[in-house]
């Protein structure tokens, strides 16, 4: 997928100039965007990784879970880290297609933290442990979560910036994220490593 500020570009659907539809709704999602965001939330539910951006930070891959119509993060407290975003208002969502991985739908979200222990948190926390990977058998995860973590809520405002028929112009290939590594030198002789003979001229 490619959404800006990601760390590389993956393929994209077919690009038209012209959007279908204005770039801002208010009042909700209109109706001839559901279906679309339908297949947004559908393919959220499958692949259960998207990728949010936060004003002035580079977008990031997230695991994540829908519920009560909104996407949900958990972040902090040993959990996966998106600086910026359990203090925004706002962030921007990109959807991967579920049969190919690329961007399927780029769309703004209202970003809210959930307070601990009350209903929707709890709702929201049950989806998230299910998909939350590797989890240790004594870890009490919403204990833990209710503690010391963040869990965000990103409910869609109808603004879509991008979609089927209507894609940037620009590829969405991000700058390499700085770094201090260094292209490596020629590695030293190594005792017992094997040497690569040169083949024998032909006479």
């Amino acid at each position: 997928m490619r959404p800006a500020g990601g760390p590389g570009p993956l393929p994209l659907a077919r690009r038209a100039p012209a959007p279908p539809w204005p770039r801002h709704h208010h009042g909700g999602v209109p109706a001839e965007l559901e279906p679309l965001l339908a297949a947004a939330h559908k393919a959220m539910k499958k692949s259960g990784v998207s990728w949010v951006q936060v004003d002035g930070e580079r977008a990031r891959p997230v695991w994540m879970g829908w519920a009560a119509g909104a996407l949900h993060v958990v972040v902090g407290g040993g959990e996966q880290e998106v600086p910026g975003l359990a203090e925004a208002t706002s962030a921007v969502v990109s959807t991967p297609a579920e049969s190919t991985g690329s961007l399927l739908v780029r769309w703004r979200a209202s970003v809210s933290v959930l307070t601990p222990r009350r209903p929707e948190w709890d709702a929201a926390a049950a989806v998230l442990a299910e998909k939350r990977l590797n989890l240790e058998v004594a870890d009490d995860t919403l204990a833990r979560w209710a503690a010391g973590a963040a869990l965000v809520r990103l409910a869609p405002t109808g603004e879509v910036l991008e979609a089927p028929g209507c894609y940037a112009a620009e590829s969405g290939a991000a700058a390499p994220a700085a770094t201090p590594a260094t292209t490596p030198a020629r590695r030293p002789w190594t005792l017992g490593r094997a040497t690569r003979r040169r083949p024998r001229p032909l006479s």
